[in-house]
């Protein structure tokens, strides 16, 4: 086991493509860490890197305090499970999982005992006769994961290694992967585009966009306290209602004006962000949760914020009925919700002042049916407010924001 440091480390290819830029991480022995972002961010050039298969342009990558810049990938002691399952189909589920040993030096005795091990891990042990092509997709992935196993590497490196199986099979494997890492303590580094998984998995999730670490902590912190607009489009199912809006001073306050509505935010929401006063008279981008919108009649927080509207759309899924509304206003747009968007596959309206879409996912017992009025409430210190020019969230204190503007 180890711990892996990223210490400012860039990577520009030969035609002055920058990949990563800068990257400074430090996942200590035994955690789970998460790689998250859209397709071309540069989170698996940062993963090759850390396995030597991509050479570091700039800055240093250490595994157990060794710097490894220059320490070929079979001497690093990593483990890799690519998407690709990447199994020989002449070769038994058992010589799969030891190939990696047998070429080390190990004994077949050895070797055999290690597979044992692994496979009884892994649910495996009644496979390990057969050839690849009689398996199904997620016991290929559970191969490939226990091949990486019997070595006991100082690490797993792990790079989309679901995204080949249905739905289904994928949120099962998401458990069988996260009970194995806990059960092991092996420092994990995982790549994805799937936001759902990062938040299931990661002890600590790195969001990235456009080469750099957006934001980096626990899955909950970046979910409730995005530092930006990407942040907060990428993370979270439905994704989070972005509205552009007025912030207006109201007597001793501010409130929030888009359309029809006007959020007032209370005393203790002010105090808690200060910074906000700053921006009075302009206009910001309003970001509200689907998870934070309740039927009005049901919420406990006597200062809460309503919303009224005609319900264009009702799902029902359980327990949870996602509401789909317009409201007055524009759309937040940018180049990162565009890109947030895009990876969660949604469309994203033009922003050209003809309503902005939202979604409430509240309880089945909010009972607004299609083309009726409902009325909805949140917490006012539920309310993101971001910066509409630089995308940073406008928080504690205005040097914050400027702050989160030289990070980017």
């Amino acid at each position: 086991m180890a711990e892996i440091d990223v210490d400012r480390v860039t990577k520009v290819y030969a035609d002055g493509t920058q990949a990563v830029s800068e990257v400074s991480l430090e996942i200590a022995d035994g955690s789970f860490v998460v790689l998250v972002g859209p397709s071309g961010c540069g989170k698996t050039t940062l993963l090759r890197m850390i396995a030597g298969l991509e050479r570091i342009s700039d800055g240093e990558i250490r595994v157990g305090g060794e710097a490894v810049n220059d320490v070929p990938p079979s001497r690093r002691d990593i483990a890799m499970v690519f998407q690709s399952y990447a199994l020989y189909p002449h070769m038994s589920v058992a010589d799969n999982m030891a190939f990696g040993l047998r070429r080390r030096g190990a004994s077949k005795a050895e070797a055999t005992a290690a597979v044992r091990r692994a496979a009884g891990v892994l649910g495996l042990v009644e496979l390990l006769e057969k050839k690849p092509r009689a398996l199904s997709g997620g016991q290929r992935q559970r191969v490939a994961m226990g091949r990486a196993i019997v070595r006991q590497p100082r690490a797993f490196l792990m790079d989309e290694p679901l995204s080949n199986l249905d739905a289904k099979l994928r949120g099962h494997m998401r458990a069988e992967i996260a009970r194995l890492q806990r059960d092991l303590g092996v420092t994990t580094v995982y790549v994805t585009h799937d936001q759902t998984e990062a938040m299931t998995l990661g002890d600590v999730v790195a969001v990235m966009n456009h080469g750099r670490i957006q934001q980096l902590g626990p899955p909950q912190e970046l979910f409730e306290r995005p530092c930006n607009l990407f942040v907060a489009a990428f993370m979270g199912s439905p994704t989070m209602n972005l509205v552009e809006a007025s912030l207006e001073r109201a007597g001793d306050g501010l409130a929030l004006s888009f359309g029809e509505h006007r959020l007032e935010l209370p005393r203790r929401v002010l105090a808690e962000r200060p910074a906000l006063h700053a921006y009075a008279g302009r206009r910001v981008a309003l970001g509200i949760r689907p998870e934070d919108l309740v039927g009005a009649g049901e919420t406990a927080v006597a200062d809460a914020c309503e919303l009224e509207a005609t319900v264009e759309l009702r799902e029902l899924l359980g327990r949870t009925t996602h509401l789909h509304f317009v409201v007055g206003g524009r759309q937040v747009v940018t180049d990162d919700t565009r890109a947030a968007a895009d990876e969660a596959g949604e469309e994203t309206a033009g922003g050209d002042g003809a309503g902005c879409r939202m979604i409430a996912s509240v309880g089945s017992a909010t009972g607004a049916a299609e083309g009726e009025r409902v009325r909805l409430a949140v917490d006012p210190a539920a309310l993101h407010v971001f910066d509409l020019g630089s995308g940073a969230a406008i928080r504690e204190q205005a040097q914050e924001v400027a702050g989160a503007l030289a990070g980017s």
